[in-house]
């Protein structure tokens, strides 16, 4: 899989939050992450999408994907 997170950007996330520093090994792992995790979010967007017969995926049907996730987030209480 092409990297479509480059390392430098997942290394600034987690320098945001609050990391000291991040190894090389650890920024491109994270940026995998992110990727499968993004990737696994388009593929539920796109089922529902096509569920509804749309050609065009509209920001509102993103966030609503968005909202369900959250639901089960705080549901199983991983917030």
């Amino acid at each position: 899989m092409p990297e479509i997170i480059l390392s430098s950007q997942a290394e600034r996330i987690l320098r945001e939050k609050g990391a000291k520093r991040v190894s090389k090994k650890g920024a491109k792992m994270f940026a995998l992450a992110i990727q499968d995790f993004g990737s696994g979010i388009a593929d539920f967007v796109v089922f529902i999408a096509k569920q509804a017969k749309k050609k065009t995926i509209l920001k509102k049907d993103v966030e609503s994907v968005v909202a369900q996730i959250e639901k089960k987030k705080q549901r199983f209480g991983l917030n």
